[in-house]
């Protein structure tokens, strides 16, 4: 589309008057006709008889020939794309295009007399067009103005360079760069080369993952059991290559997920592993010997991956599933293989006896299983490990909860059991430990142990006890405490609990405890008693079981 002679006018800068645009006085064509309609006319000089002069490499000048008895005026125009040099002649006008790609460096100057703008092309030929007397307006405008186009396209020469150095080391995509020459405008050649950028980079990133997933499906192929190898090779994924898709952010989404599909798969192969070197395991407990081959166990398990993977169901999942197979397989035969009272084999047979005919149960089951196997061996260690004379384990009670738990596959019977375990493996309370410490850090030890049962406590200063060491306070009910650090035989009278009614008397308390380190006295016991729960008695060993059942542990 031809520009608008009108605007052109108006917006170029320079030396013309504006008929030297529309009219053909000077030249046989219009200037206008000689831009080209991608081009923007910024710069308007002429000249009435001398135009451009030429410099060779050696430094001989030479007069072109087209400047020979030339009919019409000189022109240079400046346009955003090139300089345009105009040589009006009589039937055909003369036109030389110099691109700001082939310019490599301008220079431009003022004086009273003529402006001269000079620039050298990459040919190492330096040009000189000169302006005359009042026509050189704006020359050195003219001259910034260029050396910007230039710096701009030096820029994005740079720019391409790198773009082909980048694209060499690509080896799945062919990506082309077109050249900065093959663009309309330095604009759309820098907008289309920030896109190749971001372009590359993300291939780039494909090519990383490509390499990341393939190495993760070598090593999960390394580690494929060997028996029904070739089942197991099936459901490890194959990757297509970056060629096979469209767009980077495909290639990236798809890599993504199929190194977390190897990640899982690693899982499933690890458990799948430990379970196949317990092949002696399963012949010996398998509930119909001997008949029975391990291998059919082994089958099935590789049947249930194989239909859990084709339904799509998560494949870490399918993992976790199979390492907890593997741990009540572990655990089992190690706590049978120890002996002992407690009906292990029967659970390790049901346990086997469900994989060779049903496969991997489903998760809620297996978990059961999971959990209950995991409680048993913690209190069966706890119990082989302690004191059993200490008077806060209960073993036997405890071995007859776990004979009961695995008869019945009921892990809820072990969880209280297991959480005493867990509090008493940091250390076990014993009285002494209560006669060691001073009567502050009883009180202390107090405070702490009903902060464990969720109430806000303050402990007392001496001087302000009136008989109460510790208040604590929950939403419920506000709680007096007196703590009575005694030797063993010194037991606490009914003065004591006299003198703690008050408190409940002046409804300054809701309840009112006494704890001891040793016993309380039988007159004591029968005064607590006509309060009904306004009054609680805890002895010393009562304190220890209390402790021994908290978070606290024994102090050293």
């Amino acid at each position: 589309m031809a520009k608008p002679e009108s605007r052109v006018a108006q917006s170029a800068r320079g030396s013309f008057k504006s008929k030297h645009i529309t009219q053909t006085d000077s030249v046989s064509t219009p200037i206008i006709k000689h831009i080209p309609d991608e081009d923007k006319l910024e710069y308007l000089f002429y000249h009435l008889t001398k135009g451009y002069r030429i410099f060779q490499p050696n430094g001989e000048e030479q007069t072109p020939h087209h400047d020979r008895g030339a009919w019409g005026k000189r022109f240079l125009a400046v346009t955003d794309q090139r300089l345009i040099y105009i040589v009006g002649q009589e039937h055909e006008d003369v036109v030389k295009q110099f691109d700001y790609y082939d310019v490599i460096d301008v220079d431009y100057k003022l004086n009273w007399t003529h402006g001269i703008i000079r620039w050298t092309t990459q040919y190492d030929r330096e040009y000189k067009f000169s302006t005359e007397g009042s026509l050189n307006k704006d020359i050195e405008d003219a001259g910034e103005y260029i050396e910007t186009r230039i710096q701009a396209l030096d820029s994005i020469q740079n720019k391409y360079d790198e773009l082909v150095n980048q694209v060499s080391d690509i080896n799945y995509k062919e990506i082309s760069v077109p050249s900065p020459q093959s663009f309309d405008s330095p604009e759309k050649c820098e907008e289309k080369y920030h896109n190749l950028f971001g372009m590359i980079e993300k291939w780039a990133l494909v090519e990383s993952k490509f390499n990341e997933v393939k190495e993760s499906r070598s090593k999960i192929i390394d580690q494929l059991p060997a028996h029904n190898r070739e089942t197991w090779v099936r459901i490890v994924p194959n990757i297509d290559t970056p060629k096979e898709f469209d767009t980077a952010d495909e290639a990236i989404s798809e890599y993504t997920s199929l190194q977390e599909d190897f990640e899982g798969l690693g899982s499933v192969i690890n458990g799948i592993s430990i379970i196949f070197e317990h092949n002696s395991v399963i012949s010996e407990y398998a509930p119909e010997k001997p008949e029975s081959d391990p291998s059919s166990v082994l089958e099935k398990i590789t049947t249930t991956v194989e239909r859990e993977l084709n339904s799509q169901r998560d494949v870490s999942e399918v993992g976790k599933d199979l390492e907890r197979v593997a741990e009540i397989l572990t655990v089992s035969s190690r706590l049978a293989n120890e002996g002992g009272d407690l009906p292990i084999e029967p659970f390790l047979q049901e346990v086997i006896k469900h994989l060779q005919e049903e496969g991997i149960p489903e998760s809620e089951k297996l978990q059961e299983w999971y959990d209950l196997i995991q409680k048993v061996e913690k209190i069966s260690m706890f119990i082989d490990d302690v004191d059993l004379s200490h008077p806060s384990i209960d073993a036997e009670h405890w071995e007859k909860s776990i004979e009961t738990a695995l008869e019945e596959q009921y892990v809820n019977i072990l969880s209280p059991i297991a959480d005493q375990v867990e509090k008493m493996e940091s250390g076990m309370w014993e009285l002494g430990d209560l006669h060691q410490i001073s009567w502050q850090e009883f009180e202390t030890l107090i405070g702490t142990l009903y902060e464990s049962f969720g109430y806000e406590t303050e402990v007392t200063s001496d001087t302000a006890d009136m008989g109460i060491d510790v208040w604590a306070t929950n939403a419920d009910e506000r709680v007096a405490i007196q703590a009575k650090r005694y030797q063993e035989g010194n037991r606490v009278g009914r003065e004591t609990l006299q003198k703690l009614a008050s408190t409940l008397a002046k409804g300054d308390a809701d309840r009112v405890i006494v704890v001891t380190t040793s016993e309380f006295a039988r007159t004591a016991k029968e005064y607590s008693e006509s309060f009904g729960s306004e009054i609680e008695l805890i002895n010393g060993e009562e304190l220890r079981d209390q402790l021994n059942n908290s978070d606290i542990p024994p102090i050293n």
